[in-house]
């Protein structure tokens, strides 16, 4: 399929805004950006300070309107879901793959080719653990900082290009401050930005985050794989509400056929409604206590 033309799921018809689709991501990986190590490239702030979260981003569009994010959540596994969002959503729409996918490398280089700023979801530990198990190198509050640190960095150096990090399943690894706060270091170290997923304002993945000036996003609204159509529609107004409200907002999706074909819907009207769609990156200096200068 042609970027440029409609992108076609089932019969909807998904305009683009031509002028955003022409705009090219610069190349990844950077060299001045990588520090090569025995298992791949590892993220680094350049001798002259550059950080990957700005080098990679991709530009914001201009105007006053209120500014919303979106995220796409879940994908790297599913071939079908995976390609539609890249191929069919707007490249303003910010896309989290899932650090498991044993094609992530491929990914993340066919959603910057197309456009979208691209992020690592990382596996940590959920609430139920060990019952629920979030896989190979998850974050746990059971182990060291050290351990996770290296864990991390494992992870960290799957793929290239990617503006930062987030995680959809470590509810309890997020809660624990003292375990938050070096794994948020590194982040920070490695020149890279932070997306919470958590809706309270002040979770310790966003306390911690401040206390170190590391670039980060909170979540403001989450659309459920599991949600009627209607509900989604529903979700998506209130990040429109919010974005009002508060000059921007995040709303996290998590992908699946339907939820991207609502969003589609959703994003075709947003100019209409007073909103305007922006990368991730881009809410960063939106965001109180950010870091001062990003």
């Amino acid at each position: 399929m042609q970027r440029g033309l409609p992108a076609r799921l089932d019969g909807l018809i998904t305009p683009f805004d031509d002028a955003r689709i022409k705009i090219k991501l610069s190349p990844a990986p950077e060299p001045e950006l990588v520090m090569e190590t025995e298992n791949g490239p590892l993220p680094v702030i350049s001798k002259d300070g550059r950080k990957p979260w700005q080098v990679y981003a991709r530009p914001a569009p201009e105007g006053a309107a209120p500014k919303i994010a979106i995220m796409l959540v879940g994908l790297g596994f599913d071939r079908q879901i995976t390609s539609t969002a890249i191929d069919s959503l707007p490249p303003d729409v910010t896309l989290a793959f899932d650090v498991q996918s044993p094609v992530l490398g491929s990914w993340l280089y066919r959603a910057r080719q197309l456009g979208h700023e691209t992020l690592l979801d990382i596996p940590a530990e959920p609430l139920d653990f060990p019952r629920n198990d979030a896989g190979p190198g998850s974050l746990l509050t059971s182990i060291s900082a050290a351990e996770n640190v290296k864990r991390l960095q494992e992870h960290l150096k799957k793929g290239t290009g990617y503006v930062g990090l987030t995680t959809s399943s470590g509810v309890q690894f997020m809660s624990d401050l003292d375990k938050v706060r070096p794994m948020l270091a590194e982040v920070n170290v490695r020149g890279l930005l932070w997306v919470d997923q958590n809706i309270a304002k002040r979770t310790a993945g966003m306390m911690a985050a401040s206390a170190i000036r590391l670039p980060a996003v909170p979540e403001s609204k989450r659309v459920q794989a599991d949600m009627l159509p209607e509900t989604v529609v529903q979700t998506l107004d209130e990040v429109l509400l919010e974005a009002q409200q508060n000059g921007y907002a995040l709303g996290v999706v998590a992908a699946n056929k339907m939820t991207i074909e609502q969003l589609n819907l959703f994003l075709q009207t947003l100019a209409d409604k007073r909103g305007m769609l922006v990368p991730v990156s881009a809410l960063v200096p939106m965001v109180k206590n950010a870091p001062e200068g990003e």
